[in-house]
């Protein structure tokens, strides 16, 4: 288009009136297809929020959409780009839902595969950072076709025409400014990425503290309560695994599918209906179903040293809910965040300017600053992205994993139940 435009300016002259008139109506049809553009754009980003067509079928267990309805993997992975700029909010946040990764073996082996590189390599435009990120990227890519034309030789001339002013030339941008802002932007970008990572392993952390307690409480209640009280030991055991299906909903969007989906979980396990309503209404549900324990425990017949260790692990129990309230409650500051993505915003676009007269041919703007633009833009998506970790992280699979090892060991214990009372009864008779 440049190269179209510059001939034409070129062909034009006093001498030759047709050309200058046929040379303004390209610059007006050009004009109008970057107003064209912008206004696509400004329409775009405004859509960021729109909602998508009713009718969707629920597919994910704990909608994180609210009743913005739920979105199926397959319509995920299959959007195209402009659905994603239309829809971005809404897909993104879906995207969090089917990106919780639970390794085994056979995704170790596959993440340290010898062809991991050139994998990662193909779907760079396919990746889920860059279908994020495409809206800001494109427009980066316009200012750098603009600036294509802005350094026209010939449009240098053709708005000295209209000037009246053959001293007119178009402003250069030097890469100084860049080089040395471009350390200040680093520092801006690693404090982010590197306090959203310690943010996610954190909680993971205390996920994992809770894996343990609730196991270790389990054991203990298994071991150490009396015969009389196997019935309690059920009631405990389910309470505990009720702790992590509770606190996820905590931490989650809490819509009325989520109530669902907990109050089933919760009909599942050995705890009485009064309790399961106490839980569903109560507004603190962790603190609740922590008190519930304790009410539980109490009433077992143990010695002084094992009550003092349950008691331990149920102060635990209130820790680890209020981290993670200090986690989901209190983002990075948000100045901070701001100031980011303005000086990044900033840095970017006007980056094309300066790398106009560093590269030759310099229809390479386009492609470079798109590209580095991608990988900066997605680093600060990155830091954004898990800066609240709780809905990418698989709570759901973490507290399947503690249902799954706590009523196994219930299981086994009550293999024993019957041979224990009736050694009981021989004890007490004796």
């Amino acid at each position: 288009m440049a190269s179209t435009f510059s001939s034409l300016l070129r062909a034009g002259g006093k001498s030759r009136p047709h050309l200058k008139g046929c040379r303004e109506r390209h610059l007006a049809r050009l004009a109008m297809l970057l107003a064209a553009l912008g206004a696509c754009l400004v329409s775009s980003f405004h859509a960021f929020v729109t909602k998508p067509p009713p009718g969707r079928s629920s597919v994910v267990k704990a909608p994180a959409l609210g009743d913005r309805g739920a979105i199926t993997q397959e319509e995920l992975d299959s959007a195209s780009l402009f659905t994603l700029i239309d829809e971005g909010d809404t897909y993104k946040e879906a995207d969090r839902m089917f990106r919780r990764p639970v390794f085994g073996k056979e995704e170790w082996k596959k993440h340290r595969s010898s062809k991991r590189i050139t994998k990662n390599l193909s779907s760079v435009f396919s990746s889920r950072i860059f279908r994020i990120i495409f809206f800001e990227v494109l427009l980066v890519a316009l200012v750098a076709a603009f600036t294509t034309v802005f350094y026209d030789p010939a449009f240098a001339s053709f708005v000295q025409q209209k000037l009246g002013d053959p001293t007119w030339k178009p402003f250069t941008v030097s890469m100084v400014p860049f080089t040395l802002t471009s350390f200040s932007l680093s520092l801006l970008l690693v404090f982010k990425t590197n306090n959203s990572y310690a943010r996610w392993w954190e909680a993971r952390i205390i996920w994992g503290g809770i894996v343990n307690t609730s196991r270790d409480i389990v054991r203990q209640a298994l071991c150490r309560f009396q015969p009389k009280d196997n019935g309690l030991k059920e009631i405990v055991t389910g309470l505990s695994s009720a702790y992590s299906r509770i606190l996820a909903f905590h931490l989650s969007d809490q819509t009325p599918a989520d109530a669902k989906l907990l109050r089933e979980q919760l009909s599942e396990m050995p705890i009485p209906e009064s309790d399961v309503e106490d839980l569903m209404s109560a507004t603190h549900k962790p603190m609740t179903v922590t008190g519930k324990l304790s009410h539980y425990i109490q009433k077992a017949d143990l010695d002084t040293f094992t009550r003092l260790h349950l008691d331990q692990d149920l102060v635990k129990f209130s820790d680890f809910y209020g981290m993670c309230e200090r986690i989901y409650k209190t983002p990075i500051p948000i100045s901070y965040s701001r100031l980011t993505a303005r000086f990044l915003s900033v840095w970017l676009l006007a980056l094309p300017f300066a790398l106009h007269t560093q590269l030759d041919p310099k229809w390479l703007v386009v492609p470079v600053s798109s590209l580095i633009a991608t990988f900066i833009f997605g680093i600060e998506e990155m830091g954004v992205l898990i800066e609240e970790p709780f809905s990418v992280l698989p709570l759901q699979k973490m507290a399947d994993g503690i249902k799954a090892s706590i009523f196994e060991a219930l299981e086994i214990d009550k293999k024993t139940w019957t041979t224990s009372e009736t050694n009981q009864l021989e004890l007490e008779s004796s």
